[in-house]
């Protein structure tokens, strides 16, 4: 394998949550290039953090013309797309896509002539048991050898920690790491955002969601922010879109009190949550990111599972419904 494309028009979330996929590819093909083709808003600040390559923009492609059916050699030009070729010449496709007519498919395998194909279910069937992870890569595993050696290896090294709940990369490493000039522009956004720590510790917090069923009261991360402050630690929160949008008055009653950073994209979000000493917030993409970077974490859950969508890394603990799961100890 030398190049492999995964396509995952996922939210933020799932595209971080598919960098355990990327992770376990780069321990199988280390020389291969890895290209996350995704809304590039989510995926851009991947290149150079993650086993990532390259990344690819699924809202410049015209994918639907991979979904109209191939008329045959005389009437089908076979030939990618104007702006998707880039989605041509690779040796394995995994596709998020849901695609139950096999069009996509078809159109996919004629642009790259001998790849192996695999269609990956986003959510998993209502009955499986266990994280979205794991299961992504057992469907993984069915297709390629490679894959399978590797997760026999990885559940042997690994089962105790996930029989406590911990979901950890198949290399041992977080799903993200810092690039080169990371400090320096966490630096200058605490200058502009006039963050003073003094010596404290930070701790970001993120009181928002895509989904209104997702997030907890205003009220609890305020009351979070006023014992943070008491104990010497600098809590400074971020808001989204979504929630902006739909949540204006939740802006207005932070800056009231706390310090409010102006919306940040992916990459920033990234480079600050990485030299955060603490992160705490809703089942959201952020906490995904504050995980896969290393950063302690606390996640609230409500309606979804966390046994199944917690994020990936050694230091997230999640609170579903008044219990908490600490990945650290397993209880």
């Amino acid at each position: 394998m030398q190049s492999i494309l995964i396509i995952q028009p996922g939210a933020l979330g799932d595209s971080v949550l598919t960098l355990f996929l990327a992770d376990a590819l780069k321990c199988a093909y280390p020389s291969a290039t890895i290209t996350m083709a995704g809304h590039k808003s989510y995926c851009r600040f991947m290149v150079g953090r993650s086993a990532v390559d390259r990344v690819i923009d699924l809202d410049n492609l015209p994918l639907h013309l991979f979904f109209v059916p191939m008329l045959g050699d005389e009437q089908q030009d076979c030939r990618p797309p104007e702006g998707a070729r880039e989605l041509s010449g690779h040796d394995l496709v995994i596709s998020f896509l849901f695609d139950e007519s096999g069009i996509f498919q078809a159109n996919v395998l004629a642009r790259n002539p001998g790849a192996v194909y695999c269609q990956l279910q986003l959510r998993p069937e209502k009955g499986f048991v266990g994280h979205v992870t794991t299961s992504w890569l057992g469907e993984l595993a069915g297709k390629v050898k490679d894959i399978a050696r590797l997760e026999s290896a990885y559940y042997a090294n690994n089962l105790q920690k996930i029989r406590c709940g911990r979901i950890v990369t198949v290399s041992g490493r977080n799903l993200l790491t810092p690039a080169a000039n990371d400090r320096e522009i966490a630096d200058k956004l605490m200058d502009k955002c006039g963050v003073e720590l003094f010596g404290r510790k930070l701790a970001v917090i993120h009181p928002g969601s895509g989904g209104v069923n997702k997030t907890a009261p205003l009220e609890w991360y305020l009351n979070l922010a006023r014992r943070l402050t008491d104990v010497g630690v600098k809590p400074v929160f971020i808001t989204g879109p979504v929630e902006n949008e739909r949540n204006p008055e939740m802006r207005a009653r932070i800056e009231q009190v706390h310090c409010l950073l102006p919306e940040l994209d992916c990459e920033v979000l990234a480079i600050l949550l990485e030299h955060a000493d603490c992160y705490f917030g809703n089942d959201s993409g952020p906490g995904h990111i504050a995980a896969g970077c290393g950063t302690p974490t606390v996640i609230i859950f409500g309606p979804t599972s966390p046994d199944r969508w917690r994020p990936v890394g050694e230091k997230n603990s999640v609170i579903n419904f008044g219990k908490v799961y600490n990945s650290m100890s397993g209880k």
